[in-house]
Formats: C-alpha cells, sequence, structure tokens
C-alpha cells in the first residue's frame, strides 16, 4: 500500500499501475483504499478517463455517502 501510495503522484502514475498489477497477479485483491489512492492519482494528473475507468470498474463499492 505504500508503494502505491507514493507511485499515485504525477509522473509516477505507470509504477502505480504495475504496482496494482502485481498486486493482483500475486492473488492479494488491491482494497477501497489502493483503488481510491490510484483515482486521487489520476485526477491530480487530469487523466478523467482514467479514473471514471477504475471507479467503474472496481469489485468494490467506491459510492460516497454524506
Amino acid at each position: 500500500m505504500v508503494l502505491l501510495n507514493a507511485y499515485s503522484q504525477p509522473g509516477k502514475l505507470e509504477k502505480a499501475e504495475q504496482v496494482l498489477v502485481s498486486m493482483q497477479e500475486a492473488k492479494f485483491s488491491p482494497n477501497t483504499v489502493a483503488c481510491n489512492k490510484l483515482i486521487t492519482g489520476y485526477g491530480k494528473v487530469s487523466n478523467m478517463f482514467g479514473a471514471q475507468w477504475l471507479f467503474l470498474n472496481s469489485p468494490y463499492d467506491l459510492t460516497f455517502y454524506d
């Protein structure tokens, strides 16, 4: 999770994506926090397509409630 957080910064998103894939290949299912970190990273670089794709395709309920 620490690596995912560190790589979810502008200019390092490709590494964050690789970490997410590595987690899945190791049979470690990324949780809501991991998905949100990457979505936030996409938002920081204005990659709304990537953020929306991950939001819509995440197996987790990423809906926010008031």
